[in-house]
C-alpha cells in the first residue's frame, strides 16, 4: 500500500486532526488534501513556492515533523521550517533572516538555512519515507533541526543545549513548508499522536 493509500485510509477512520495547514496562507502553486496536512507541488514552473501552518506559537515548547510522500523533479524540492507570518509565499523556509529551514532530501547533501545561508549536514539525506523535524524553544529563541536518518543535526533539544538557530525570544512563528518542483508532496505531522520520531523531552506537539 503506498503512503498516500494509507494516509488516506487513516482519514477515513476519523483519525483527522486540525487545524494543520492554513489554504488561506498557502500559494496557488501548492494543492492541499486530506484535511490540509498534504501539501503537493503543482504542474506550474520550478521555483519556490510555500505554505504556513494556522497555528503560531510566541511561547513554550514546541515540535513537529514533515513527512517526505513523494519528490519532486528537482532534487531537494522540500523544505521544512518555521517562518515569520509575515513572509512572502515566494521565498522557502530560511531564505529570509526571519525564517528557518532543513532541506532533507537533496541527494547532494542535506543543509539547514536562514538569510538564504546553508550550513551542511553530515549524514545521508532521507528520501520517500523520511521525515524531517523541527524544535523550537520560544522562551530563549532556540531552534534545532533533525531527521529520522540522522537524529538531531546539534546539541541536545530536551537540554536545551546547542541549538542550530537563535532567534529574538517570544517571536511569533509558524511552520512553513516551500516546496520547488511537481511532485513533490509532504505530509504535515503536528499534533498529539502524529509524530513517527521521539519527542524531545519537555516539547509538545505543534498543534
Amino acid at each position: 500500500m503506498s503512503l498516500l493509500a494509507a494516509h488516506a485510509m487513516m482519514m477515513a477512520s476519523g483519525d483527522v486532526y486540525a487545524p494543520a495547514w492554513n489554504p488561506a496562507d498557502c500559494h496557488s502553486s501548492i494543492a492541499l488534501s486530506s484535511a490540509n496536512t498534504i501539501a503537493t507541488r503543482t504542474t506550474a514552473a520550478a521555483a519556490w513556492r510555500s505554505v504556513r501552518s494556522i497555528t503560531s506559537h510566541n511561547s513554550g515548547k514546541w515540535y513537529a515533523e514533515c513527512e517526505n510522500l513523494a519528490n519532486g523533479a528537482s532534487n531537494g524540492s522540500a523544505i521544512f521550517g518555521i517562518g515569520d507570518p509575515i513572509d512572502a509565499l515566494t521565498i522557502y523556509p530560511g531564505q529570509s533572516n526571519s525564517s528557518y529551514g532543513v532541506q532533507a532530501n537533496d541527494p547532494g547533501g542535506k543543509r539547514t538555512y536562514t538569510n538564504g545561508i546553508p550550513t551542511g549536514r553530515a549524514g545521508a539525506t532521507i528520501g520517500i519515507g523520511g521525515v524531517s523535524w523541527v524544535a523550537v524553544n520560544f522562551g530563549p529563541g532556540h531552534i534545532w533541526f533533525g531527521d529520522s536518518i540522522s537524529g538531531c543535526y546539534a546539541g541536545d533539544p530536551a537540554a536545551g543545549t546547542g541549538p542550530q538557530y537563535t532567534f529574538a525570544a517570544g517571536t511569533a512563528r509558524k511552520l512553513m513548508l516551500g516546496l520547488f518542483s511537481n511532485p513533490q508532496s509532504c505530509l504535515l505531522r503536528n499534533h498529539p499522536g502524529q509524530n513517527l520520531l521521539t519527542i524531545p523531552g519537555g516539547f509538545s506537539m505543534w498543534g
